[in-house]
């Protein structure tokens, strides 16, 4: 497995760590909020922010800000997941509430740890250069968020719906799910993709 074989370079540090940040931006400020699956501590002092996921590896990007273009084919919600992620590492570190100085934005693809040429890094498609450290990356992530946040609380934008129509397919998905179980929530693998319902239907997140 892949953790297995670099035992020396990492120490788990945090398993299912909540986090919160306020993003600040012109007038506005937004909380982001969320759960990391797992922080390591690695031998360099970053931290190695660890997002679980199943299914099919989705590590390539075309690149940070394209992230959150309108284009819907460029939207990889567990990519933009982590970036977040490792965005509000920093700023706990920054404010001394977590170890090192650094984070590295992990994705692991659990059916797939065991491919000997297996990385858990975003890589960018084209070059096939690893996104290492979130630091390089930080100021255009935050102005990209910035403009894309800017333009959701402008309200003299017009609300336009997309003309890509497997943007929609979630919905569609859901609205059935919904209707067959009965269920109030989705028992989905990432929630980024249901916002408008609660993110999981289990007994316990129910409760809680």
């Amino acid at each position: 497995p892949f953790d297995a074989a670099r035992t020396d370079d990492y120490k788990v540090y945090k398993l299912e760590h909540p986090m919160k940040y306020d993003f600040p931006f012109g007038d506005h400020t937004v909380c982001f909020g969320g759960t990391s699956d797992r922080l390591d501590l690695m031998a360099d002092g970053r931290i190695r922010v660890i997002d679980y996921k199943t299914g099919r590896p989705h590590n390539d990007i075309v690149g940070v800000k394209n992230l959150l273009s309108d284009d819907s084919k460029e939207h990889m919600g567990a990519a933009l997941q982590t970036l977040l992620y490792s965005m509000m590492v920093e700023e706990a570190q920054k404010r001394g509430e977590l170890k090192g100085q650094g984070a590295t934005p992990s994705l692991y693809y659990v059916r797939h740890l065991n491919n000997v040429e297996y990385t858990p890094l975003l890589r960018f498609k084209g070059s096939g250069e690893e996104v290492k450290s979130f630091a390089p990356y930080a100021d255009e992530f935050r102005t990209a968020l910035a403009a894309q946040l800017a333009v959701l609380f402008d309200t003299s934008v017009p609300f336009k719906a997309t003309t890509d129509a497997t943007a929609c397919s979630y919905c569609d998905y859901a609205k059935r799910l919904v209707a067959d179980t009965g269920i109030d929530g989705l028992a989905a693998e990432d929630p980024v993709h249901y916002m408008h319902f609660a993110s999981c239907a289990c007994p316990h997140c129910r409760a809680e």
